[in-house]
């Protein structure tokens, strides 16, 4: 669900509109995540692709 945010540019609000879900937990998962992307990218990693982390997602919930 954070990938929708993240991938699309879309607004939290939007997102957690279209989803029926709380907006404040959808930016604590976006802000997660994107904490992740960046550690991944300062330690070197690669971070996960578009398709990855909607993959993960989805095994997730």
């Amino acid at each position: 669900m954070p990938t929708r945010v993240i991938d699309s540019g879309r607004t939290i609000s939007e997102v957690a509109r279209e989803l029926g879900i709380d907006a404040g937990m959808l930016s604590v998962w976006a802000k997660d995540e994107l904490r992740r992307i960046t550690a991944a990218e300062v330690h070197g990693d690669k971070p996960l692709e578009a398709a990855e982390r909607a993959d993960v997602y989805v095994r997730e919930f």
